[in-house]
């Protein structure tokens, strides 16, 4: 999950870890200023399922969003998958699945 001001982040941990039976989420947060509130409003049983990664922050001299966004955010996604995939391997975590916060597993 790669992120930007997640809408109800609550739900939809609770959705997939409750509902759905997700193990582990692995989260990359961008440009979330009010991240440190929104993470804090989790509960802890949830917060134990997620491993939260935080993107560079956009310099305040430049344009808020990267100048080639489209390739820009697959190669941010790429490397998260990455990182999450060597994670969940030391984690015993065998299955992947890429979905963003505006998407639900089904």
């Amino acid at each position: 999950l790669l992120s930007r001001h997640p809408p109800n982040l609550h739900r939809w941990l609770a959705y997939h870890v409750n509902y759905m039976g997700v193990e582990h989420v692995f989260m990359l947060v961008e440009d979330t200023p009010d991240f440190s509130r929104t993470w804090e409003s989790i509960p802890a049983a949830l917060q134990s399922h997620v491993t939260v990664w935080r993107g560079a922050a956009p310099q305040p001299d430049t344009d808020q969003r990267p100048a080639d966004d489209y390739e820009s955010l697959q190669a941010r996604q790429v490397r998260t998958m990455a990182a999450a995939k060597v994670t969940a391997g030391n984690m015993g975590i065998s299955w992947l699945i890429h979905i963003d916060d505006d998407e639900l597993l089904y």
